[in-house]
């Protein structure tokens, strides 16, 4: 058997999955790189899922950009545990709580994009059986 097909037996949310990809490649690969796994295990997803290259390339960049910001920013200001919130320059302190609420925004906006997804392929397989 086919691993994609054996995924879909195992997992629900892979049917989701495929069918956002397939449906709406910019969406997926949005949602897919901000959400709130491991990267090695977001690019393994991103090769299992059908679709043009170009949208995995372009959030892939601006994910990658968002988490360096935030990682430089927070190095940058940070001399010992302490520190941690508190910022050397002013600058430094914007950008961390600005990229700090945008991963929040983007946490809850993926949250419910996944919730919308899921009931929207629970409906379709439920009107299948009918």
């Amino acid at each position: 058997r086919d691993y994609r097909q054996t995924l879909h037996d195992k997992y629900e949310v892979m049917v989701v999955f495929e069918f956002t990809a397939a449906e709406r490649p910019w969406r997926m690969h949005f949602l897919l790189r901000f959400s709130a796994i491991p990267v090695s295990i977001k690019a393994y997803a991103s090769g299992l899922l059908p679709g043009p290259f170009t949208p995995f390339l372009v959030w892939a960049m601006v994910g990658s950009a968002l988490a360096t910001t935030a990682a430089v920013s927070v190095g940058a200001s940070v001399d010992d545990a302490a520190d941690l919130l508190s910022a050397s320059s002013p600058i430094q302190g914007i950008v961390l709580i600005v990229t700090l609420c945008l991963i929040l925004v983007l946490f809850i906006f993926i949250k419910r994009q996944y919730r919308e997804a899921l009931a929207a392929e629970r409906l379709r397989r439920l009107e299948a059986l009918k």
